[in-house]
């Protein structure tokens, strides 16, 4: 699939990633194209915020290159675009907060 094409989802995550704004950030909920279910926070609601978790495997090889050819075509990538390698899907970056 094109990065110009998929849905509204991917129309604004195109937008914002094309935009002249110096930092751009697209929640994986967005790249995902989930429902409002999917939501990290509702405000003025105090407790259930907060909770939303990515799935194992929701992130397929394919969705992946989608992304990073639309990261490449914006030159977003300030150490330019890697795509990713088919692989097996177990890969996991370690990394500590």
């Amino acid at each position: 699939m094109r990065p110009d094409s998929g849905g509204i989802h991917w129309a604004f995550s195109r937008a914002a990633v094309t935009s002249v704004a110096d930092l751009c950030i697209v929640p994986m909920q967005d790249w995902l194209g989930l429902d409002a279910s999917c939501r990290m926070n509702i405000p003025s609601r105090p407790d259930d915020n907060w909770t939303w978790r990515l799935e194992r495997n929701a992130i397929t090889p394919e969705l992946a290159k989608k992304i990073a050819e639309l990261i490449d075509v914006a030159d977003r990538d300030p150490l330019g675009s890697r795509l990713p390698e088919p692989g097996n899907g177990r890969e996991q970056e370690e990394f500590s907060a």
